[in-house]
This record gives structure tokens, sequence and C-alpha cells, in this order.
């Protein structure tokens, strides 16, 4: 039985549907999760992940059955998932920045290069707290660690109903601009597992509309009626069926936790 450790906030939960299908293949997922109004830095005591905050600790607890510490030691290999990283850091420059080859209307955008715009992506998401938790593991472990994009939002809430604080996904869908800016944020999740010497899962391709909004069916968006600014945390939330495609992107024969399936 191969032991994997699982990071992360109210994003694991597709991985929680698929657990049991991993147990069948002798894979125990032990997941260390907690809601994202409680994410706190983790210390480093000697091997472990320690998390400081009383209220960590405890959501940390409750989900591992253990007592809130992440014994590096003890794990085959781990998943961070969520905790800040997600494409929503490269749209939300959208609002006010513009690559040189964008081709939607400037709408008093900051022109930017392409190549810094692609830069600034790369930095804003470097300084997430699950890179910060995957440098902290990597110091400890050789195992495989892979940092997993959450997922993107899916289609189906109308854009007069998108709360003003959302990042312009769909003004850069609009635009014609998602793509430059999925591949933007693609490249620098590339760029970032090479510099740190992890894996990152980005989007996933399969489950998408296009570079910027995962297709409903995927999404924890409920059917059947009209959707509005209510349904916000569904769209941001893959469902079980997402879960599939996460597992066989992480642990399929080309996924950086393959180890866990021989």
């Amino acid at each position: 039985m191969k032991t994997v450790c699982v990071i992360g906030d109210s994003h694991v939960d597709p991985l929680v549907h698929v657990a049991k299908d991993m147990a069948l293949r002798d894979i125990r997922l032990t997941f260390f999760a907690c809601h994202v109004d409680r994410v706190a830095p983790l210390g480093l005591a000697g091997a472990k992940l320690s998390p400081a905050d009383p209220e960590l600790r405890a959501q940390f607890a409750r989900t591992s059955g253990g007592d809130g510490d992440i014994d590096i030691r003890a794990f085959d290999g781990f998943i961070v998932i969520g905790h800040g990283v997600w494409i929503g850091a490269a749209a939300a420059l959208y609002w006010n920045y513009r690559s040189e080859h964008m081709r939607g209307p400037d709408g008093g955008k900051i022109l930017l290069s392409d190549a810094c715009f692609r830069a600034v992506v790369r930095d804003t998401l470097a300084v997430r707290e699950a890179f910060r938790i995957a440098r902290l593991i990597r110091s400890i472990s050789a195992g495989p660690v892979a940092v997993v994009s959450g997922p993107n939002p899916g289609l189906g809430i109308p854009e007069d109903k998108i709360p003003a604080w959302w990042p312009p996904c769909l003004e850069a869908v609009r635009n014609g601009d998602d793509g430059i800016l999925g591949a933007a944020y693609a490249e620098a999740c590339a760029a970032l597992a090479a510099r740190l010497r992890v894996a990152v899962v980005p989007p996933l391709r399969e489950v998408a509309a296009n570079g910027v909004f995962n297709l409903r069916e995927f999404s924890k968006l409920p059917g059947g009626r009209e959707l509005d600014a209510g349904d916000m945390n569904e769209m941001m939330h893959g469902n079980a069926a997402y879960g599939v495609h996460l597992a066989r992107a992480l642990f399929g024969e080309a996924g950086p936790l393959y180890f866990a399936g021989r």
C-alpha cells in the first residue's frame, strides 16, 4: 500500500470522491483539509508540517484522523491542491493589463509585452501558499510532490449575475483573449515546476470548453434552473466526475504519482 498525503482546501473534494477507488489500487489517500477561511501558514518542526493555528490543527486532525501534524517521512507522495493556485491568478491581471498579442479592446488596460505579462503571471503564482508548502515538503522528502491547480470555474452563470469582485474571465472569453490567458497560466505552472523540482498539474484540458471555463457537467453547478450569483461557490468547485479525470492526471501512466500504481 502506497500512502499519499493530500493537503488542500475545499478543492480536495473531487479526490475524496475517488479515495475508495484508489484504495482498491493499493493507494491510500490521507487528507489534511481545511476551509479556505482557515488557511494559515504551516511551519516546519523537524520533519513535520505543523499548524500553529488551533482551528487549522483541529480541521487537519478531523480530516486525517491524526493529531493535525503532517509527518513528511510517513508518506510516499504528496498532493497540494488549491491554496491560491488557480487560473484566477492570471485572469485577475486582465482587469488592468493586456499583452501585446491580445485581440480584445484595450479598455484602458496597460499594455505589457507578452514576455512581461507571462513573467507577472509566473511571479504572482510563485508566492501562493501551495508553492510554499511544496518547497517545505521538498526540503525533507525526495518523493513525488504534485501541486494541483484548483479547477477552472464552470460555465453556466450569466455574465450580468457575476459579482464585480470576480476575475474578468467572461470578458476575456468575449474578447477572444482566453486562450492567451490559459497559455500564460500553463507556461507559468511549467516554469515553477522546473524551478521547485515538483510537478504542477495545470487545468485539465479534457474537461474545459476553452482556456478559462470547465464544462458545466464537471462543476457542482445544479441543473434545471437559471443560475445566479448565489451559485458562485458551486461554479468554482469540481464534482465527482471531475475527480475521476483528476485522479487519472495524477495517478495514470503519464501522471506524477504513477509510482503509486505500480
